[in-house]
């Protein structure tokens, strides 16, 4: 059985023929690509995850009524209020005041997935 993986190693050119076993020698570079590809399909399945957005309820929330405070300083933005999935529902946290840095503040809204929503949350984008 052993010299069948052997075979099929040096048959996919994996190893060189010739050495002992103990000096055969991994094609490197198909290590590294093995790698590379197992790396993305894990940063992809967590972004694709972390995207989610939460869990779906059937009725959207409504926002507690606050009043909105005063800039801390002139040119800032205010962010929106933000709901998080946290022990089994959403809970929901006050907006806030920031600076842009260059950026835009994309406010979250609640979107129609299934039979119900989910929230989808703020983002800053250039």
């Amino acid at each position: 059985m052993l010299k069948k993986h052997i075979d099929r190693l040096i048959e996919n050119k994996l190893v060189k023929p010739g050495a002992p076993f103990y000096f055969y020698k991994v094609n490197k570079p198909t290590i590294m690509n093995t790698i590379i590809k197992t790396a993305i399909v894990a940063v992809t399945a967590l972004t694709l995850y972390s995207c989610a957005g939460g869990m779906v309820v059937t009725a959207r929330p409504e926002p507690p009524v606050y009043v909105r405070p005063v800039p801390p300083h002139p040119g800032w933005v205010w962010v929106d209020g933000d709901w998080y999935w946290r022990g089994g529902r959403y809970v929901y946290r006050q907006g806030y005041w920031a600076e842009p840095r260059g950026r835009v503040w994309i406010g979250g809204g609640w979107e129609h997935r299934g039979h119900g929503y989910y929230w989808r949350r703020g983002h800053w984008g250039r």
